[in-house]
């Protein structure tokens, strides 16, 4: 009898133990479940830690650091080989523009009183150095998207100002491709946004009108509800659009508009570049076209919310 109270007295001892073992080990993994919540949640060199001295938790723990923090040195390695190449294509198509600029004016003096073989040698060379300059400016535009996804650089823009003076620009090149505008442009809209990307936005629209507008071309420029702008740029055009969606997917073209006035290929990437653009500053852009007829739609907010930088390593 005695020996069966010292069994059960025994037994409800390690039944305590066990329980006292097992709340402490339920605690550690709670405590370390809350720890990873945190860290999943927020950019944070924080790590992983138990409560108790149980030595199983304790390597569970020392396990999930070793992989949080490998985790966190691939990330900072593939944040900085994406920096060197954002900065060797800037680097890179910069090196290439000078050249070409260079290039495209020699071409233009050889081709100037010439005849024969060496005015039609001199319009080819002309022709292709005109369509790297195409590719060129939209790997300029992708290194730009790539850069301003990460940290715009807010400002008050006069956006009718903007507008106008990009048209300015170009006046003279429409005016040689006998295309007259029309503008439509609510004077003293202030956005609060990136100037780089909304001259890049209109540039490449109105580079739009210098590749496939024919006769004239409108522009209009005014404020809608909800606080945004809406900027909407539509020309006469000769050849007919098969489907103005499938414009906006990368390197897709219309079989229409499947190669430009002097026979290079397009790559579609005009309008992909610009429905990016937009994206980048919080916008959104729709296509309108019809037989004859060509427009492109675009919303962008009056104000657009601070982005923040990078990181140029996890920050705690």
């Amino acid at each position: 009898m005695f020996e069966a109270v010292i069994l059960i007295v025994i037994l409800i001892i390690a039944l305590i133990l066990l329980a006292g073992w097992l709340g402490l080990l339920i605690a550690d993994l709670r405590r370390m479940t809350r720890d990873l919540d945190y860290i999943n949640r927020k950019d944070t060199n924080a790590s992983v830690t138990a409560n108790t001295s149980l030595s199983d938790t304790r390597r569970l723990a020392a396990a999930i650091n070793t992989n949080l923090n490998q985790a966190k040195w691939l990330q900072q390695q593939q944040f900085s080989q994406e920096l060197r190449v954002r900065q060797m294509l800037t680097n890179l198509t910069h090196d290439i523009k000078t050249p070409l600029t260079v290039a495209r004016g020699y071409v233009q003096l050889m081709g100037e009183g010439s005849q024969g073989e060496l005015a039609l040698a001199s319009s080819k060379a002309a022709s292709s150095l005109d369509s790297v300059d195409y590719y060129l400016r939209y790997l300029m535009d992708y290194t730009l998207v790539q850069e301003k996804s990460q940290s715009l650089a807010l400002s008050q823009v006069d956006f009718s100002k903007l507008v106008q003076e990009d048209l300015f620009n170009v006046f003279d090149q429409l005016s040689a491709r006998a295309v007259a505008i029309e503008p439509y442009i609510e004077s003293g809209i202030m956005l609060t946004s990136d100037e780089t990307l909304l001259h890049r936005i209109v540039q490449n629209l109105i580079g739009n009108w210098l590749k496939y507008a024919s006769r004239s071309a409108q522009v209009h420029l005014r404020r809608v509800s909800n606080g945004q702008v809406e900027l909407s740029l539509s020309n006469e055009t000769d050849q007919p659009f098969v489907s103005a969606q499938r414009l906006l997917e990368r390197f897709e073209a219309s079989p229409a508009l499947a190669t430009n006035s002097e026979g290079m290929e397009s790559s579609g990437l005009g309008l992909s570049i610009v429905q990016e653009l937009v994206a980048t500053l919080g916008g959104s852009m729709n296509l309108e076209a019809n037989p004859g007829r060509f427009a492109v739609h675009i919303r962008l907010p009056e104000f657009q919310g601070k982005r923040k930088a990078a990181p140029s390593g996890l920050q705690s």
